[in-house]
């Protein structure tokens, strides 16, 4: 299968959607949404990118952002995903909870 080639255009606005795995409700947990948007705001200072909007939904993250000159939305997602992922996991783990 190929991979769809990206375009990146800075300072143009990105509508970007995020899925929990197996599609799992964990984002009706207040603390994990807390979690994520201190993700948000840590990554948002590291890339410098704009947030114009998000929403959280039971199982997926939309966001609204866009990018300063040499922004690479695919390094930004990765790692938000990469961090977020790591410390929602450790979290439930923690917690009782088999992932």
């Amino acid at each position: 299968m190929s991979k769809l080639k990206r375009i990146i255009l800075p300072n143009y606005c990105y509508f970007v959607t995020t899925v929990v795995k197996d599609r799992k409700k964990l984002l009706l947990d207040l603390t994990i949404c807390s979690l994520l948007l201190e993700d948000l705001k840590f990554y948002r200072k590291k890339y410098n990118f704009g947030l114009h909007a998000y929403l959280i939904m039971p199982d997926h993250l939309h966001l609204l952002l866009s990018l300063k000159e040499n922004g690479d939305i695919s390094q930004v997602m990765h790692d938000f995903k990469s961090h977020s992922a790591q410390e929602i996991t450790e979290l439930r783990e923690s917690n009782g909870h088999i992932i």
